[in-house]
């Protein structure tokens, strides 16, 4: 046995998983078991999942009995010193199966959690290799999704050899999702998803002497949607990540403005104001026309770059208009990391200082002559230096900064081999550049990011958003940012849109239904107040969703399958009573119509909602029974906002003023009234100099409102829509409330069904 086993060992070792290999361990595990009795180990804890791992074979299995789901391999040698335990991690309540293997010096574990439908693998070893688990048989024809190596990792219906979770999923909309859950940045998922699905590193990697096991997340859930989420949660609680909060910085509860790639003000300026004194008067021309900003984007444009590209091609200036031979005008790597002594002569702190604005930065590679090379360990275009991270860290909060956008992330780990192999130097980067920040109060932003930074920002709790599309928004990106927003959300942190003009109303309002960013990239002249305040309470506060915009199940399993039905993509707002927004888009080639039902957007098939066309004013019921049927053309795209039927057989709809009427900004709560008297209760935000705010819901019966004690006059739409108005007046938002900055008033308020 000696000989065949170590011929397998050495199989995994070094990555060769080619048919004969596989043949190959194959046959060493049905020999044995045809020699010696099998004594099987189990575990069977609960939710269905049962891991099984035989003594005398070293053949395991994993298996979900909801779908009969069975996934099974082999170990390298035999396993010997099998123990079974109970634990308890920050998973909470597992049993665990523990074991080494012959001639092997690697502890071996999987622990069930039956709370959370998830099995954690782990292996103990100094070498690198694909050791365990290493599945050799899945379950078949199930449809395949994963995220790929490119800028943004979009999501496709194939599975890439990187650092990245695979769905494995059915038309029942049934997942299981397998991913690395440690190491990510030199992590690699290898195989096809059909005869082959191991866990393993990049080729070449050395010195991973681990002070922890590597680990290794399988997780069975009903639910696409549901199951990537829940698979985020569970990979975040490994690493004590808590979910970025919508109000944690200015970035993400304020509007702003950006002047990234495809904006106005991007490597372009007034000429008569110059660059500084361009956006000052962007800002002044913001305030003059009522909007607050909470923010403005600086890009690369503000810091020095050299003359060449990564690549060693030497740039040209980026405008031709402007002077030429200043370093801020070359788009190569980082020259010294400080705003050029052209645009900023006071300095980056005095020109905050003056604008009056939280600043958001841009960052990329260090270039090949940059003087920072003599000074700091860089290791490709990467830094890799701690000491290098806190100096530029000091700067930037000296400059009034509060977040930096680390760009160009797939070139930087792409031009910096050394990444790929050596963990300490990869850790170096990513977590170097995350605790200096935050010792600094900076905030992350990752763009340009690979599945496997988008992973990492799962383990580094300072990574408060990420690009979810290419740059400029535009409808040719809305597919790629909605699927990515499913796993950005899942790591814990928020999907970045990009920069878009004010006058974009597609643009807008997807950059808001992903509960992150939003910012705008207008010209001097060229604001659209509506659109903006469509999005943003009077103080500049954005009036959100409760989480992203993502794909409906149905319409993953629609596109895995080919088939060309326009994308729906729903989020919602509130906790207790959830408003449901519906968006849905044709895209080029695809067919004309969908229908919608209750199931095919993932809701209650009993329930019945008030839905509203939100642009068009249509208003109708909803229910299995009274579906809708949405028709576009070419490259459009429908909004509808669904309100329960609560008991009271009141359904709330909210501020129609905003793009999300009924978002916490301007809800702040939302509970059913029950007893004698039926109805709603609610509290309404007034920001700062708002004036009255309407709202809007459906009633069976004319409803009596009340504002602290006082009857509200309520108007009917006409006498058969049962839609009813109701102004409620700033002059009874008598409560006072600091949030985040911003003093704002609140106003309670009942909607009680006055009918018998």
């Amino acid at each position: 046995m000696a000989r065949p086993t170590s011929i397998c060992a050495m199989l995994f070792r070094n990555h060769r998983f080619g048919f004969s290999g596989i043949i190959m361990l194959i046959a060493f595990g049905f020999g044995v078991t045809s020699t010696t009795q099998a004594k099987t180990w189990t575990l069977r804890p609960g939710a269905g999942i049962r891991f099984t791992l035989s003594s005398s074979t070293g053949h395991y299995r994993v298996y979900w009995s909801k779908t009969r789901w069975g996934y099974r391999g082999v170990t390298t040698t035999l396993p010997e010193d099998i123990k079974q335990s109970t634990v308890s991690t920050s998973l909470g309540k597992g049993i665990q199966l523990s074991w080494k293997q012959t001639g092997v010096p690697t502890q071996f574990t999987a622990t069930v959690y039956p709370r959370r439908g998830a099995i954690i693998f782990s292996a103990a070893d100094e070498l690198a290799g694909a050791r365990f688990p290493v599945f050799t048989s899945a379950p078949p024809a199930l449809m395949h999704m994963g995220l790929t190596r490119q800028q943004f990792s979009p999501p496709r219906f194939r599975l890439v050899n990187t650092a990245t979770p695979w769905v494995f999923f059915n038309k029942k909309y049934q997942t299981c999702i397998f991913s690395p859950a440690s190491e990510i940045l030199v992590s690699r998922l290898y195989g096809n998803g059909e005869n082959l699905i191991a866990d393993g590193f990049n080729k070449g990697t050395v010195g991973m002497a681990l002070k922890e096991s590597h680990q290794t997340i399988m997780i069975f859930g009903s639910g696409i949607r549901r199951t990537i989420a829940a698979w985020g949660d569970a990979f975040r609680t490994l690493h004590h990540r808590p979910a970025t909060s919508q109000e944690a910085t200015p970035i993400l509860r304020d509007f702003g403005y950006w002047t990234d790639n495809g904006a106005s003000y991007f490597y372009n300026y007034d000429k008569k104001y110059g660059y500084t004194g361009t956006l000052l008067k962007m800002a002044s021309e913001y305030a003059e026309n009522h909007i607050h900003l909470g923010y403005m984007e600086l890009d690369s444009w503000w810091y020095q770059k050299s003359y060449h590209f990564f690549t060693g091609r030497k740039l040209s200036a980026m405008n031709g208009n402007l002077p030429r031979h200043n370093r801020w005008n070359h788009f190569g790597g980082i020259w010294l990391y400080q705003a050029s002594h052209q645009l900023f002569p006071h300095g980056l702190a005095a020109f905050q200082h003056q604008l009056g604005l939280p600043l958001v930065v841009h960052t990329r590679w260090i270039a090949y002559h940059s003087p920072y090379r003599k000074m700091y360990k860089i290791s490709g275009i990467a830094a890799v230096d701690p000491a290098y991270w806190r100096s530029r860290a000091k700067y930037l909060a000296d400059s009034g900064v509060q977040a930096m956008e680390q760009d160009w992330l797939v070139n930087i780990y792409g031009r910096s081999p050394q990444l790929h192999i050596h963990l300490s130097l990869a850790r170096d980067f990513a977590h170097g550049m995350a605790h200096a920040m935050a010792a600094r109060h900076i905030s992350l932003i990752y763009c340009m990011e690979t599945s496997r930074f988008l992973m990492e920002a799962g383990v580094l709790r300072d990574v408060i958003f990420m690009r979810g599309a290419g740059d400029r928004f535009v409808p040719a990106f809305w597919r790629d940012f909605i699927y990515n927003s499913m796993f950005i959300h899942a790591v814990g942190a928020w999907p970045w849109s990009d920069v878009f003009m004010s006058n974009e109303r597609g643009n807008m309002l997807l950059s808001l239904l992903s509960g992150g960013p939003v910012g705008v990239g207008d010209p001097l002249g060229r604001i659209d107040p509506k659109n903006i305040d469509m999005a943003t309470r009077a103080d500049g506060r954005l009036v959100k969703p409760a989480a992203p915009l993502m794909p409906t199940d149905q319409t993953i399993v629609n596109d895995a399958l080919g088939r060309k039905i326009p994308l729906v993509a729903t989020t919602h707002t509130g906790r207790h009573i959830r408003s449901t927004l519906v968006f849905v888009y044709r895209r080029t080639g695809f067919h004309s119509t969908v229908i919608l039902t209750p199931r095919s957007l993932g809701l209650d098939p009993h329930g019945v909602w008030i839905a509203r066309n939100y642009f068009t004013g249509k208003t109708v019921l909803f229910n299995r029974d009274h579906t809708i049927r949405v028709t576009l053309a070419p490259h459009k795209w429908a909004y509808w906002v669904l309100a329960p039927l609560l008991p009271s057989r009141i359904a709330f709809l909210g501020d129609l003023q905003q793009m999300v009427p009924a978002g916490r900004q301007r809800i702040a709560h939302l509970a059913s009234v029950e007893g004698v008297h039926q109805g709603v209760g609610l509290q309404t935000v007034f920001a700062m100099g708002e004036k009255d705010i309407p709202l809007t819901f459906y009633s069976f019966h004319t409803p009596e409102v009340m504002v602290h004690g006082h009857v509200l006059s309520v108007s009917e739409s006409n006498q058969v829509s049962h839609l009813f108005h109701v102004m409620i007046p700033v002059k009874y938002a008598t409560q006072k409330v600091l949030q985040h900055h911003k003093v704002v008033r609140m106003a309670n308020t009942l909607i009680l069904n006055s009918g018998e």
